[in-house]
């Protein structure tokens, strides 16, 4: 896995946080698309769950908590993608494990 070009502040937004894809589906999918190629074949690792959800439909992406608590699952493609309500559960659990008040 490599550094993307644009990572970190300079990080593209894929719009599914700031609901570009509600609003402007053509726009979205073109930010989501230019992640994609400047990609190429490596997986896309985020923070931020929304942006897995919606980057996955592009090509492979996992969750940076995914590699790190998981990481052979996480770089083999292998690990569950909890959906609603367990998003929420697995949250609060993090936050209890993490020691942080939730």
């Amino acid at each position: 896995m490599s550094k993307m070009k644009n990572s970190g502040k300079k990080t593209l937004c894929c719009g599914e946080g700031g609901a570009v894809g509600f609003h402007n589906p053509g726009f979205a999918r073109t930010w989501s698309l230019k992640r994609k190629k400047r990609a190429g074949e490596d997986m896309m690792v985020t923070y931020c769950a929304g942006c897995v959800g919606f980057l996955s439909r592009q090509g492979p992406t996992i969750h940076l908590a995914d590699v790190l608590f998981e990481p052979e699952k996480a770089l083999a493609g292998k690990t569950r993608v909890s959906r609603t309500p367990m998003t929420y559960l697995n949250r609060i659990l993090l936050k209890r494990r993490l020691g942080k008040k939730g």
